[in-house]
């Protein structure tokens, strides 16, 4: 069966921040940037300490600033940076979105699951690939992501599909996971750490 569909920006950049989300590097990265300033926070606080017993003096103006940066470090890397690095890439992927490709941005495109193939066509291009080639299908509330194993994926907003059901068949024989997604939101620090492998 055949299903056409159109993928606008906003489809793109929930793609882009849930791969990011997903990416085990990404998650690599924001939980070591978090342990650093966690760490560096706690070895100022560990060096406060020990100024304040060899001075006793509380009212030494290096030990309050000190004291202060440590503060900062401790609420910044607890409160902030989570929300931080999920702005830092919202904007990365909205420019890179806006200069590069918004092109395909609107286009009328098809997709048609045949029994080993997917045939995938738009106005300007056309092209077939093995189902073997699916990596794994994200389901959100609002969308099917195709991801391949080449790192290219195809969006597809679930308004444009009439039966969802169907579509679901469609790709019940493919190696790759459906993993239907109760959210898409960036994750807390709680879950980063705490994650179920």
């Amino acid at each position: 069966m055949k299903y056409e569909f159109r993928a606008y920006d906003q489809d793109y950049l929930e793609y882009y921040m849930l791969n990011a989300r997903e990416s085990k590097e990404i998650t690599k990265k924001r939980k070591n940037a978090f342990l650093r300033s966690f760490l560096i926070g706690i070895a100022f606080l560990v060096y406060l300490t020990y100024i304040y017993s060899i001075t006793f003096s509380n009212d030494s103006p290096v030990l309050w600033f000190i004291g202060a940066y440590t503060i900062y470090l401790l609420t910044y890397s607890i409160f902030f940076m989570n929300g931080r690095y999920k702005k830092f890439y919202q904007k990365h992927y909205q420019k890179y979105i806006a200069n590069d490709i918004k092109s395909e941005l609107g286009r009328l495109a098809t997709i048609e699951v045949l029994e080993d193939k997917v045939h995938l066509e738009d106005e300007s291009s056309e092209s077939k690939f093995n189902i073997s080639e699916l990596e794994v299908i994200w389901e959100t509330s609002k969308h099917f992501f195709l991801k391949l194993l080449s790192g290219a994926a195809i969006i597809i907003p679930k308004e444009d599909i009439k039966d969802e059901n169907q579509f679901r068949k469609e790709f019940n024989f493919v190696n790759a996971p459906i993993i239907k997604l109760e959210s898409t939101e960036w994750q807390s620090l709680k879950d980063l750490f705490f994650q179920k492998v």
